[in-house]
C-alpha cells in the first residue's frame, strides 16, 4: 500500500487530499485541507485576464505547505491540477513555470472535461452504493462541470462550461 496525494487549484481554494491507496483505489483517507487562494477575485483577471503578481504568490505559497504537509503524511507521489480559473488566464504557462519553480510541484492544466470527470469520480466514490440515474454538477468560480448517467448501460455524459470571471463580475455589477 502506497500513500499518494492530490492537489487541485481552483479559483477560489487549493485542496489536499492525502490518501492510502492499494491497486489504483483509495482504501483510505488520510487528510484533507483547504487553504483559500482567492484567485477568482483578482481585479488584475477581471480587468485583463492575467494572474496578478500577489494572486500568482498566495496560489503558490498555499501549493508550497499543502505539498510539505502531503509529504510529511507520507505522500510518495503529489499530483496537481489547475482548474477552470488558470484555464482562462492568458499568463497561464508563465504561472505554471512559476510553481515548478518555486515548488518543484508538476502542475497540470486540466481540461473541463478532465474536471467534470474526476468531479463525478469523486462525487461517486463518495456516495458509494448509489447508482444512475445520476446527475453531479461542480459550480466553480471559472467553470461548472456536469456528469450525468440514466442507467448501467447507458454512456455517461460530461459536460464543461466555462463561466469568465470578468463577466461573473459584469452580472454582479448590473
Amino acid at each position: 500500500m502506497k500513500t499518494a496525494a492530490s492537489i487541485d487549484l481552483g479559483s477560489y481554494t487549493a485542496r489536499l487530499l492525502v490518501a492510502r491507496v492499494r491497486e489504483g483505489q483509495i482504501i483510505e483517507s488520510v487528510a484533507r485541507e483547504r487553504i483559500y487562494v482567492h484567485i477568482g477575485n483578482d481585479p488584475s483577471l477581471l480587468d485583463s485576464r492575467l494572474l496578478s503578481n500577489a494572486a500568482q504568490s498566495r496560489a503558490i505559497e498555499a501549493l508550497r505547505k499543502l505539498s510539505e504537509q502531503a509529504l510529511l503524511l507520507g505522500a510518495n507521489a503529489i499530483q496537481a491540477v489547475a482548474t477552470g480559473v488558470i484555464r482562462s488566464a492568458g499568463n497561464r504557462e508563465q504561472f505554471i513555470d512559476q510553481i515548478k519553480k518555486e515548488t518543484g510541484l508538476n502542475v497540470r492544466l486540466i481540461s473541463g472535461i478532465e474536471e467534470a470527470s474526476l468531479t463525478a469520480k469523486g462525487a461517486l466514490w463518495a456516495l458509494k452504493g448509489l447508482g444512475p440515474p445520476l446527475g453531479v454538477f461542480d459550480l466553480g468560480g471559472g467553470s461548472t462541470e456536469f456528469f450525468f448517467q440514466q442507467d448501467q448501460e447507458s454512456e455517461q455524459r460530461l459536460l464543461s462550461i466555462p463561466f469568465p470571471i470578468f463577466l461573473r463580475e459584469k452580472i454582479l455589477r448590473i
